[in-house]
C-alpha cells in the first residue's frame, strides 16, 4: 500500500532529525526497511553531495565509465552512453539538492568528472540533469578548462530553482567574455538569494541589468572588483543583507561617490577589502539600513590618524546604526612605517554605539590610551565581549599608559568580556590592583 503524503512528511522529519547520529550505511539500511522509509531515507542520503562522482559510480553501468590515472582522480567514459544507461541515474539524480565540494563524506569516492565525460553527460542526458538542485558550487566540476568551456558546462547544470550559487572562475580563459557569461548564468536563476564569485585574474564585473532582485548575500573575492554602476545596482536591491567587496584600487576602478538616499536598505553585514579607505567611506556612509550589525575593513596601506578619525566620525554620524552595530573590525596589511599615533579622540565617536560587542583594530599604528579612556569604553559598551586594540609596532617598542587599575574597571563594566587584547603597563599598577585582577 503506497504511503500517504503525511506518512512521508512524518518519516522524513524523523530521518532528518536523527541524520547527524546515523552513518550513511545506516541511512541506506533504513531505506531498505519498508516502502514508507525508502524515499525519505534516500532523499536525505542523496540531498547533499560533494561531487558528481558518487552518482556516476553507484548508478551507471560499470562498462560505461572508468577511473583515470591515479594522480588524476577523475572519471572518464569508455564508450558513448545509450538511453538505457540513464535509467538508474535518474532515480537518484532528482534527489540531489546541494552540490558543494566543501561537503565531506567518509568512505565515499572523492572523484570528479573529466571534462570530456562532463561534456558527454550534459549533452546526451535526455532531461534536466539535476532538476531539483537548490545550491551549486562550481568547484564540483573541473576548473582547469578555458573559461568559455567551463561556464558553458556550469550553465548546463543550472535550474530555475537554484537559490545559492558559488562561482570560482578558472585562471585561464577569455576575460573579456566573463561578464556576458555571468549575465547568462544569473538569468537562469531568477530566485537566486546567495551569490559568491571568486577569480584570481583581474576582472571588473558590471552586473548591469542583472536578474538579482531576490539577492540577500553577495560576496566578491580574489581579484574581482565591481564597476561603479554595479555597486549602485547592488545598493538598490531591497533584500540585500550581506555584502563583501574588493576595492583594491586598481587603475581602472572608478567608484561613484553618489548613491541614492535609500541605498542598501536591508544591509546587516558588510566587508570591504581596499588599499584606500577613501574608497570605502562613500559606500559605508550611503547605507540607509537600520539593521546594520557588522562592518569589516581590510586596508592594504598605511592609515594616517586623521583618515581613521574621519572614517570613525562618518560611522558615528549615522544615528540609525547606534543601537544595532555590534561588530567593527579594521585591520591594516602592509608596511608599518610612517604610522601615526591614535589617541582618545580617534576612538571617541565609537562610544555612541551602546550595543557594541566586538571591537578589533589590528596593526593600525601606535595606540596611545590611558586608564580614563578605558573606563569610558567600559561605560559606553556594557555588552562588550571582545576588545582587541593592537599596535603595529612590537611590544618592545610600544608604550602603554593603561594600568591594571584601568583593566579592572573595564572588566567590571563589561561582565560579558571574554577576549581582551590590549597593551597595559603592569609596573604602574599598585599591589592592590594586581591582587584584584587575579
Amino acid at each position: 500500500m503506497p504511503s500517504s503524503p503525511l506518512n512521508y512528511d512524518v518519516v522524513s522529519n524523523i530521518i532528518t532529525f536523527v541524520t547527524n547520529d546515523l552513518s550513511y550505511s545506516s541511512l541506506l539500511a533504513l531505506a531498505l526497511v519498508s516502502r514508507a522509509f525508502l524515499d525519505p531515507a534516500l532523499d536525505v542520503l542523496w540531498e547533499r553531495q560533494c561531487s558528481l562522482g558518487p552518482l556516476i559510480i553507484y548508478t551507471l553501468p560499470n562498462d560505461l565509465w572508468e577511473l583515470g590515472p591515479q594522480d588524476a582522480q577523475d572519471i572518464r567514459f569508455k564508450r558513448h552512453p545509450v538511453p538505457s544507461d540513464w535509467d538508474r541515474l535518474a532515480f537518484y539524480a532528482y534527489r540531489i539538492k546541494t552540490l558543494d565540494h566543501s561537503i565531506r563524506r567518509p568512505k565515499l569516492p572523492d572523484y570528479y568528472l573529466h571534462k570530456s565525460a562532463l561534456h558527454t553527460l550534459l549533452n546526451t542526458y535526455p532531461a534536466p540533469f539535476l532538476p531539483n538542485l537548490l545550491a551549486l558550487h562550481s568547484a564540483v566540476i573541473t576548473h582547469t578548462s578555458p573559461i568559455d568551456h567551463f561556464l558553458t558546462s556550469f550553465h548546463s547544470l543550472l535550474t530555475s530553482k537554484i537559490k545559492r550559487l558559488t562561482l570560482e572562475l578558472p585562471q585561464n580563459g577569455i576575460v573579456e567574455d566573463t561578464n556576458s557569461y555571468l549575465k547568462l548564468i544569473i538569468s537562469q536563476c531568477p530566485d537566486l538569494e546567495y551569490l559568491s564569485i571568486n577569480c584570481t585574474v583581474p576582472v571588473v564585473l558590471t552586473l548591469h541589468q542583472s536578474h538579482l532582485h531576490r539577492l540577500r548575500h553577495f560576496h566578491v573575492h580574489g581579484l574581482l572588483s565591481l564597476s561603479a554602476d554595479a555597486v549602485s545596482y547592488l545598493s538598490a536591491l531591497p533584500d540585500l543583507r550581506e555584502l563583501t567587496l574588493g576595492l583594491k584600487g586598481q587603475e581602472y576602478l572608478i567608484y561613484a561617490p553618489q548613491y541614492t538616499v535609500s541605498a542598501f536598505p536591508s544591509l546587516r553585514r558588510i566587508a570591504l577589502h581596499s588599499n584606500l579607505i577613501t574608497l570605502c567611506t562613500p559606500i559605508i556612509s550611503s547605507i540607509s539600513s537600520t539593521l546594520l550589525e557588522q562592518i569589516t575593513l581590510d586596508v592594504y596601506h598605511t592609515l594616517p590618524p586623521p583618515t581613521l578619525h574621519d572614517f570613525l566620525g562618518t560611522l558615528s554620524s549615522n544615528h540609525a546604526w547606534h543601537p544595532t552595530l555590534h561588530t567593527l573590525s579594521i585591520r591594516l596589511h602592509g608596511p608599518h612605517d610612517s604610522l601615526g599615533t591614535f589617541s582618545k579622540s580617534t576612538f571617541f565617536p565609537l562610544c555612541k554605539f551602546s550595543n557594541l560587542k566586538c571591537l578589533a583594530l589590528q596593526e593600525i599604528g601606535t595606540i596611545d590610551l590611558d586608564d580614563g579612556t578605558v573606563v569610558d569604553m567600559g561605560t559606553a559598551w556594557p555588552l562588550l565581549e571582545t576588545l582587541s586594540l593592537v599596535n603595529a609596532s612590537s611590544p618592545a617598542e610600544s608604550q602603554s599608559r593603561i594600568t591594571l587599575k584601568g583593566m579592572i574597571s573595564l572588566v567590571n563594566h563589561c561582565p560579558k568580556l571574554h577576549a581582551l587584547h590590549l597593551g597595559h603597563d603592569i609596573i604602574m599598577a599598585s599591589p592592590r590592583a594586581k591582587d584584584d585582577l587575579l
